[in-house]
């Protein structure tokens, strides 16, 4: 590993463009072919969205970036190298889940302690201890802290655990029954590449599995202020490949916002290498960049002025005194607008204002959502565009196994093989490869003679109908994506838009623990950072808050 980069990108300075300035830099520099250049990050969609940029950029296809080269997920490039079977790997899709209560001998359900609902879903004790376990089993490995520490930390914000042994009973058991099926979840298939295996007393640092990619000569690892402990290890013996020349590490330790998950922004600025900050934010206007400051400012330790200069268009920032002010304030916009909010116990009230006044919205994490991403395989499968593999999943959830005018649509079992995952190595689809995924000739006929809003089962026909309509409208994005959306800060970053309406309401556990443990308080200032430059334009901050707010500055 010769040449290490620190790119340093706050909000809105555009890093997407940087890291394909650096790429294009590599290939002139180095001579590289486009297969020769790795990319890493954490989600599918943000290494869609890199690849589509790149093969634009350099006139290839996309799968030669994502199939046949390395531009793959964290998590997709340690089950290519390690040859680890995708049926092997527990996710948390239901079959999963199935696999572990049943193992576990135990109904498993939402996490009663989980700090983003108000009323979680009720769990028997027992089956509560056994979530809380394994979920800190996870924290524990991914972090590459004891597990013992991980429970006391646990229990030292609020939370409710078990005792040790009843702990240790659990994750054994879960332990065992992997070893008998043959199964493994994401923190053994991260140990394995990386070079760790884990036991309840530690971990032990063994010889890795899987070969680190040699044609790779320029590697790119994003959103690296996100990484556990763990997922930095994969990431470093990527970056020291046999042919590494360059490697650029790109991240923004203020936006380090999920400590819960084991993220820890310490370990991407620990890396030697030479360092570069964006200069110049597109997004965030001075007043917008300046209060985002300010949230930063108030944390206890690490703050740093980066000197990033704000964006030259004019903005604004306002207060509401009530979630109803906030919406009036954009009735007549026809401007995007992002409704935030700190725990998802809140959007319930923006969303019945919104359809109360008629006004078309989408929430992230709901199943409209994943049927929006549907309709948009099935639009660009008839276009002979590329779509990602949760979107073809989604078209598959929404299609019918056979209709009567045209005959069966999917092969036997291919809706079971998506529900398990088996197509997950196909990272970007297009029409050509959906007859090894399941699809019939008669479906893909259809499909390209765009007949298919007609063929999604009753449950989705009104909405594929709506979809069609919007997209011939305003286009698939807009379509997808309606011009309102609300989302908890945490499922939102990464997203923008020209107005953000900030409720400033909290949890109680949340504000006990920011203000007792000065980690917590940090990463809750660093929370608020995100939150705000999220904003284009206008930033609307509304005190709806009962007795539990956001620590927000007082001046803007």
């Amino acid at each position: 590993m010769s040449q290490v980069t620190r790119l340093i990108g706050g909000a809105g300075t555009g890093k997407t463009h940087a890291i394909l300035m650096a790429m294009n830099a590599a290939r002139k520099e180095l001579g590289l072919r486009p297969e020769e250049i790795g990319f890493s990050t954490f989600t599918r969609n943000g290494r869609q969205v890199m690849a589509r940029r790149a093969a634009e950029a350099w006139g290839v296809d996309e799968t030669l970036l994502t199939r046949h080269g390395h531009f793959r997920t964290t998590h997709s490039t340690a089950l290519r190298q390690t040859g680890v079977s995708q049926d092997q790997l527990l996710t948390d899709d239901r079959e999963s889940l199935e696999w572990l209560a049943e193992r576990l001998g135990t109904s498993l359900g939402a996490d009663g302690e989980d700090e983003e609902s108000e009323n979680p879903q009720p769990l028997g004790r027992e089956s509560e201890m056994a979530v809380m376990s394994i979920n800190l089993w996870h924290l524990s490995r991914n972090r590459l802290v004891p597990y013992p520490t991980v429970l006391d930390e646990a229990l030292a914000q609020g939370v409710s655990v078990p005792d040790f042994e009843t702990a240790r009973a659990t994750v054994e058991k879960y332990e065992s029954a992997k070893r008998a099926d043959d199964r493994l979840d994401y923190a053994d298939l991260l140990g394995r590449f990386a070079g760790y295996s884990f036991h309840v007393d530690g971990h032990l640092a063994v010889a890795p599995q899987g070969d680190v990619p040699e044609d790779v000569r320029a590697m790119f690892l994003d959103e690296a202020q996100d990484a556990s402990a763990l997922v930095d290890a994969v990431c470093r013996r990527l970056a020291n490949g046999p042919n590494a020349d360059r490697v650029v590490i790109v991240g923004d330790n203020f936006q380090s916002i999920y400590g819960f998950g084991g993220g820890d922004a310490k370990h991407f600025m620990s890396w030697d290498a030479s360092e570069s900050v964006m200069p110049r934010s597109f997004r965030c206007p001075r007043p917008i960049m300046a209060f985002g400051e300010e949230c930063l400012k108030q944390m206890h330790d690490g703050y740093w002025d980066r000197g990033i200069l704000p964006a030259a268009h004019d903005g604004s920032i306002e207060q509401a005194g009530s979630a109803e002010d906030a919406i009036a304030t954009f009735l007549d916009s026809q401007k995007t607008a992002l409704v935030l909010a700190r725990c998802s116990f809140t959007l319930p009230r923006y969303e019945k204002i919104l359809s109360d006044r008629a006004i078309p919205y989408s929430r992230l994490d709901r199943p409209d959502a994943a049927a929006r991403r549907g309709c948009l395989a099935l639009w660009n499968m008839e276009r002979d565009l590329t779509a990602t593999q949760e979107e073809v999943a989604a078209a598959v959830e929404m299609l019918p196994v056979k209709i009567s005018e045209v005959g069966n649509l999917l092969d036997k079992g291919a809706k079971a093989a998506w529900s398990r995952g088996d197509f997950a190595k196909f990272d970007l689809i297009r029409r050509g490869d959906l007859v090894q995924l399941g699809f019939t000739p008669a479906a893909i006929a259809m499909i390209s003679q765009g007949e298919w809003a007609e063929a999604v089962t009753l449950k989705y026909r009104r909405l594929a109908g709506r979809w069609v309509e919007s997209a011939k409208e305003y286009g698939p994005d807009l379509a997808t994506t309606p011009r309102v959306q609300l989302s908890t800060i945490h499922a939102a970053k990464g997203d923008e838009a020209e107005t953000v309406i900030l409720s400033t309401e909290s949890s109680r556990k949340v504000h006990l623990n920011t203000g007792r443990l000065p980690h917590i308080h940090d990463e809750e200032c660093r929370v608020a950072y995100v939150a705000v430059t999220r904003a284009r334009e206008r930033l609307v901050i509304v005190e709806d808050g009962g007795p539990y707010r956001m620590a927000l500055p007082l001046a803007f």
